[in-house]
């Protein structure tokens, strides 16, 4: 960026935004969640059930699902696909930015 005087200015954000990072944390476990419990791991039962209702969920309050995939610029249904498919998620590499 060049500011009005020619000079080199620096980028008001950096290219790492930490509120991206968190809701691509949380997205993140939830399926990390469901391969364990697809595993055989039964300590995650009671979240991969919870993580189910989240991703059916209507709600577009903080931190739903579908809040997330908004404020993430991602499709619901594409996420919720790949969720409720049978192939192992790999996350993309930018979510880990």
């Amino acid at each position: 960026m060049v500011d009005v005087e020619g000079g080199e200015q620096q980028p008001r954000y950096s290219s790492y935004n930490p509120f991206k990072a968190l809701l691509r944390n949380v997205l993140s476990d939830a399926f990390v969640v469901r391969d364990l419990v697809r595993k055989g791991n039964s300590l995650f039962l009671s979240q991969f059930e919870l993580d189910r209702m989240w991703f059916f969920s209507k709600d577009e309050s903080p931190f739903s699902f579908l809040w997330i995939c908004q404020h993430l610029d991602l499709d619901p249904r594409k996420i919720q696909a790949l969720y409720f498919s049978a192939e192992p998620a790999r996350i993309p590499r930018w979510w880990a930015a």
